[in-house]
């Protein structure tokens, strides 16, 4: 763990720490390779259904957590503790009791909130599917989190041979991120974020190229929609290794280096855009947001922003494949409206140049 904190020190990467991986403390609810209590030393002191409710596992387990933050709290590295991942796997929720499993998070959240003195903020998880909407959960938290597994409930192509007039797998996909987002931002007022997402449980199978769209436009669409952390796409292994990551990640982290959330109050904007989906997040300094189209360029496309003071404002387009700015433009607002059209982008002198589906953008007042 020492090492650990030091290499992401090292890297200015920052740890959500879960403390309680649902396997952990679940016995069989899940099966496999989720039923790993037998090997919590928190089974000599209580059985996995009573592990929330148990006054002896919470003695031990205080002793615990406050050894955790005394001996890691230090780390600027350290930026979230994540403390139960996926509760309803849990013998602790599903025989135990609901109110008795949200009562320990209470706890949780309690406990840290008064232990730690740099106050990071807590969270803790339903799974994926759409049905595990979880408000009390999102109500005792610093961060309302919300996991998202597509194929578990959420909309997507029922068939597996797509016809031209078949709803886009693509489309669907980043739809429902922007869906939860939405909710999980009108519902609470904190921040919020995508615990976990992804995984195979999505309409294209890894290493497709539908796939790495899927994540691309995830990062994307929760950060125009307000997310506090970009989505965790799990996992990092053979599926979604540093062909995908690598340059996404790079290109996305380009773009927010500059944004100030802690001092900007972002709220989202009224944006549309025709043919295409669109969000944007605004505030007195700075808009940004990302327009997309699901079947083609979104070259030659325009998106309106509404409710903005007239004046000259400066737009800046950014290619989000390439992880590059296009030449800045002034644009005007009129009757409380700006509009702005993306360029089209042609193969030249014989080297690629495209536009690609989505464009992300920022637009600050001119000067």
């Amino acid at each position: 763990m020492d090492q650990l904190f030091e290499w992401c020190e090292q890297r200015d990467l920052h740890i959500s720490w879960n403390i309680w991986f649902h396997s952990y403390i679940s016995m069989a609810v899940w099966g496999g390779g989720n039923a790993r209590y037998r090997n919590n030393p928190y089974v000599l002191v209580s059985s996995a259904k009573d592990f929330f409710g148990s006054e002896e596992a919470w003695k031990y387990q205080e002793k615990l957590y406050r050894y955790i933050i005394a001996r890691w709290g230090y780390s600027r590295a350290l930026f979230l503790w994540f403390t139960v991942d996926e509760i309803n796997g849990t013998e602790g929720w599903t025989k135990g009791g609901q109110a008795v499993a949200e009562q320990w998070s209470r706890k949780m959240d309690q406990y840290f909130n008064a232990h730690d003195p740099y106050g990071r903020p807590t969270t803790g998880t339903q799974s994926g599917g759409i049905g595990q909407w979880w408000p009390e959960g999102y109500e005792i938290f610093d961060i309302a989190s919300r996991e998202i597994y597509e194929a578990q409930g959420h909309p997507m192509p029922k068939s597996g041979k797509l016809g031209p007039d078949d709803e886009s797998p693509i489309q669907l996909s980043y739809r429902n991120y922007a869906t939860q987002t939405r909710n999980l931002w009108n519902g609470w007022h904190k921040p919020a974020m995508v615990g976990e997402c992804g995984w195979d449980h999505t309409y294209y199978e890894p290493g497709m190229p539908g796939y790495l769209a899927m994540y691309h436009n995830a990062l994307w669409v929760c950060l125009a929609n307000g997310l506090c952390a970009t989505p965790f796409w799990w996992s990092y292994s053979d599926w979604l290794n540093d062909s995908i990551v690598t340059n996404q990640m790079l290109h996305f982290s380009r773009f927010v280096a500059d944004i100030d959330f802690a001092n900007l109050n972002f709220e989202p904007a009224e944006i549309t855009a025709g043919d295409c989906d669109a969000w944007a997040m605004k505030s007195d300094k700075l808009i940004f947001g990302w327009v997309v189209h699901p079947r083609t360029s979104v070259a030659n496309e325009s998106f309106t922003i509404s409710g903005l003071r007239d004046g000259s404002y400066d737009v800046r387009l950014y290619r989000t494949w390439r992880g590059r700015y296009m030449d800045g433009q002034t644009v005007e607002c009129r009757d409380g409206k700006l509009t702005c059209t993306i360029p089209e982008l042609k193969t030249t002198r014989g080297h690629a140049l495209h536009i690609g589906n989505d464009s992300a953008f920022k637009i600050t007042p001119g000067k």
